[in-house]
């Protein structure tokens, strides 16, 4: 029996193409390797839990189907948001619906309910990367997709650009456009937080 987790992606994807029970360890492995970086990322395309369980689902199927069918991946990460990014995509315009969600001092506008929250409050109570990621949220289109690509799933723009379809240039353009921002967005948590180490 392998120890899987010690495997890199190369050696887990020539396990997952093997018979079963070596295939589902193998996929267990990978699973437990990309799935938060992979539901962050649909979470934040989509506000919709229970639509996000079912395209989770749907991006797994799929990337085990190509695996199986012998599809040359290199990049099990990116593959897999490639997938995710696809399937969003064509949900939205089946759908034709994109969720709108804002926040500001008066609470959280999302899908035309308004929610009663005192966003400085829950900056003090949450952990950073929820801050984080309430941040992100507050980011447009095409901004806040390669913002998350590249800080939460730690994607190169020429990884980014494969998956966008966008030139470099214009995704190093939205992606700047973003950190700035993120840094005016996160700017009064960390005040606060130096205030309180003084």
């Amino acid at each position: 029996m392998f120890d899987y987790s010690l495997n890199n992606d190369e050696e887990l994807l020539r396990q997952l193409r093997l018979p079963k029970p070596d295939s589902d360890i193998a996929f267990m492995d990978i699973y437990l390797k990309y799935s938060n970086k992979l539901n962050s990322y649909c979470m934040l395309k989509l506000f919709d839990r229970e639509i996000t369980k079912d395209i989770i689902q749907e991006i797994w199927l799929e990337f085990v189907k190509a695996v199986k069918n012998g599809i040359n991946i290199h990049d099990i990460k990116s593959y897999l948001i490639n997938i995710a990014h696809n399937i969003i995509y064509n949900y939205q315009i089946q759908n034709q619906k994109k969720s709108q969600m804002f926040v500001n001092e008066d609470g959280i506008y999302f899908d035309g309910i308004s929610f009663n929250y005192n966003l400085q409050e829950s900056l003090e109570n949450a952990d950073f990367l929820a801050i984080v990621k309430l941040c992100a949220s507050n980011l447009e289109e095409p901004c806040r997709e390669i913002y998350l690509l590249k800080k939460f799933n730690d994607l190169t723009f020429v990884e980014i650009a494969n998956i966008t379809g966008d030139s470099i240039q214009s995704i190093k353009r939205n992606f700047s456009k973003a950190s700035i921002m993120m840094h005016k967005l996160l700017k009064p948590y960390f005040d606060e937080m130096k205030n309180e180490r003084i």
